[in-house]
Parts: structure tokens; sequence; C-alpha cells
């Protein structure tokens, strides 16, 4: 039910000026539709075997990731960049760029 109001949303963002944002948003969205629009399931069988092995489970990979971001509220935690690194920055000594 959402496909139709999606692509129609879509269409018109795609047609905004080339310079504007919302044109970008129109793009991004064009891409997820099929998504949107459909059920999709992966079937692994092939994949499997192929491998001769199982995947291994979320939880012996990512339990530790996901421990850390509940321990730092889902936030990354900022800390500035040091001093010499924006002076050389702003120097243009370096290809870093933040702007």
């Amino acid at each position: 039910r959402l496909a139709g109001p999606i692509e129609h949303a879509s269409s018109l963002l795609g047609r905004m000026p080339k310079q504007g944002a919302l044109r970008r948003v129109g793009a991004l969205l064009s891409g997820f539709i099929p998504f949107i629009n459909t059920d999709i399931v992966y079937d692994n069988t092939r994949a499997l075997s192929a491998l001769g092995t199982e995947p291994a489970p979320f939880t012996s990979y990512g339990a530790a990731p996901c421990a850390y971001a509940k321990s730092v509220g889902f936030e990354f935690p900022y800390r500035a960049l040091p001093e010499e690194w924006r002076e050389a920055e702003a120097a243009g000594l370096t290809s870093l760029s933040f702007r």
C-alpha cells in the first residue's frame, strides 16, 4: 500500500532543481522502492552447500559490539581531534577535510 505514494513522492522529488537536496532524497527513495514494495526472502541453500559450512551465529560476533553500543547509549563518544591535526588541516597540509 505504501509503494504508490512513495513512488509518486520520489518522482516529484526527482523533478526538483538539480542542485537541491530534495532531488537527492528522491533519488535515494527510488533505490528503496523495490524493498518497500515486495517481501524478499533470501535462500542461502546454494551458498551453504558450496561452502560446506553454516554461517556463524550473530551472537558469536555481535554480542560485544551490541553491549558496547548499549553502554554508550547508542551514541558515538565524541573526542576532538588533536590540536596539531586541526592546525595541519587548516594549513592544507593533509588530505583530511571536515568541511
